[in-house]
């Protein structure tokens, strides 16, 4: 009886999220759908709200599903700890990631970016908001 009060429920609960987000409006009109982020453990995020894939993410949901979460860690520790910038090049590109959000999230992950100096000298910002403090860097 109690599980039929959740269906009962279901269509009745709604909640939205503010789409409005300077990130996410950018995201929207300046990226490829189908072009992959990466950056912090973000269980919700402006890009998220973009519609738009992240390579790592909350490794909670990907490990449920069966996605090998711990191989895409090392890769993430790499990335974010090389000084490197030509091995951090090539791990992006051979990770399809076009896109690398520096936030506040990214900085205080549990894989924390080491490294932010290198993708200010090396890579080529596509967004920045001062405010918020977030970079996205085109990987290419």
């Amino acid at each position: 009886m109690v599980d039929l009060i959740t269906l009962d429920n279901m269509d009745k609960l709604t909640y939205s999220f503010p789409r409005r987000d300077p990130l996410t409006v950018w995201a929207e009109r300046n990226t490829d759908p189908n072009g992959l982020f990466l950056g912090g453990q973000y269980v919700i995020h402006p890009i998220l709200l973009a519609g738009r894939k992240v390579y790592y993410g909350w490794p909670y949901f990907a490990w449920s599903a069966g996605y090998d979460t711990s191989g895409r860690e090392q890769v993430v520790r790499a990335i974010f700890s090389s000084d490197d910038p030509r091995r951090i090049k090539d791990l992006l590109k051979n990770n399809g990631i076009r896109y690398v959000i520096v936030d506040d999230g990214t900085r205080s992950s549990s894989t924390p970016m080491q490294n932010e100096r290198i993708f200010q000298e090396y890579f080529h910002p596509v967004y920045q908001d001062s405010a918020t403090r977030v970079t996205v860097y085109d990987a290419r």
